[in-house]
């Protein structure tokens, strides 16, 4: 009978392994989402509000890049709209404006050449956001 009380623990004890590693896996997942978001919405806010891209651009992007990866999901006009908003809205939630917007453009910038260069590795910039 202790044979069967041990075999319970260890199912626990597996089970538990089981969700930890489960959350974790989705936290860091979370994690390098937002941070690719993040960056990708200071990259677009850079190029559309400074003048750089035209109306057009988001929808032709939105496009290619669903040509180029199919099956792609998350990364409509909308949604790339979205993400600019989310890089704004950051930075007006911390009242950043002028010469400090455009730094902030840069780290954001910045972050989205990291993740390009690493993928296996979040932009500290969004790490920064998740642990705040």
């Amino acid at each position: 009978m202790g044979d069967y009380r041990d075999y319970n623990e260890d199912v626990q004890r597996i089970k538990y392994a089981i969700l930890q590693s489960q959350y974790e896996t989705g936290r860091v997942a979370n994690s390098n989402q937002l941070a690719l978001h993040y960056g990708i919405g200071g990259y677009v806010s850079a190029n559309t509000r400074l003048g750089k891209w035209g109306t057009g651009v988001l929808a032709s992007m939105s496009n290619q890049l669903q040509k180029e990866l199919p099956g792609l999901r998350g990364f409509s006009e909308r949604n790339l709209k979205y993400m600019r908003t989310l890089f704004e809205e950051w930075q007006a939630l911390f009242g950043v404006t002028g010469k400090a917007r455009d730094s902030a453009v840069a780290i954001a910038e910045s972050a989205l050449e990291k993740y390009e260069r690493k993928p296996h590795e979040a932009p500290s910039i969004g790490i920064v956001l998740c642990k705040t």
